[in-house]
């Protein structure tokens, strides 16, 4: 769809995810949760949490601990990550990676390929996916920007300028992610809050708009057929607008 249309992109990227092959937590909680026989020990509670038998019970409990995780800042979001590796074995998990990840996670070759694009560029999205909420320390904030960025101006040979904020809802960032994503060489960061960017919008607080995983496929068919409509109206309108000058 995007280089039918000649449209560039840029994609984001969780760098800790493609630097260590791995899923990211929400992935690894959700599995877990899912395949676990045993009980889950809730470090901050500092008690074991029985797992539901019934299995959408589990996808509830699971956004359950998933909440807690995104609310959580650093050292408590991987405290309960800790524990929740710890629900499967060792051969438990290779067999869920086996089945679940073997050529399906994005590695540094592919990521290469969407850098040469003529029409892509990559940006950051952070190095675990972190929520930067209230609880995270600035710190923390600095050293998930910085460490992903500097990944990825070493490893694709180019300067990472763009930035979008994990989850980006408006409890996902501050006022304090909002300067340090500057401070750490960010010309543009993006939220998920929806809107249009407007003439004098703060360039690292912009609007984006999320295609949702179940209708994506929606999502695209209707861009390829309103899009054709729209740029031939903006040319239009331009046309007007010259002929004016």
């Amino acid at each position: 769809f995007l280089q039918k249309n000649n449209l560039p992109f840029t994609f984001f990227v969780t760098t800790g995810a493609v630097r260590e092959n791995e899923w990211q937590f929400v992935d690894r909680l959700f599995c877990a949760l899912l395949h676990t026989d045993h009980g889950f020990f809730e470090p901050r509670a500092g008690e074991r949490l029985p797992i539901p038998e019934d299995r959408q019970a589990r996808v509830d409990f699971a956004r359950e601990m998933f909440e807690e995780l995104r609310q959580a800042g650093r050292n408590a979001a991987e405290t309960l990550l800790a524990a929740v590796d710890d629900l499967l074995s060792k051969n438990d998990w290779q067999m869920v990676r086996k089945r679940y990840c073997e050529n399906q996670l994005l590695n540094l070759q592919q990521l290469g390929q969407l850098s040469s694009d003529p029409l892509g560029y990559i940006g950051s999205h952070g190095n675990h996916h972190f929520s930067f909420n209230s609880s995270f320390q600035e710190d923390d904030i600095r050293h998930e920007m910085n460490s992903s960025k500097a990944w990825l101006d070493d490893k694709l040979k180019t300067k990472t300028q763009a930035f979008a904020y994990p989850y980006g809802q408006s409890a996902d960032f501050t006022p304090a992610s909002r300067q340090i994503s500057g401070e750490s060489g960010y010309l543009v960061a993006f939220t998920t809050l929806r809107g249009f960017i407007e003439p004098g919008a703060d360039a690292l607080l912009l609007p984006r708009l999320g295609i949702p995983q179940d209708d994506g496929d929606f999502y695209w068919r209707l861009l390829d057929y309103l899009l054709p409509k729209w740029l031939h109206r903006e040319v239009r309108r331009l046309e007007r607008l010259v002929r004016n000058l």
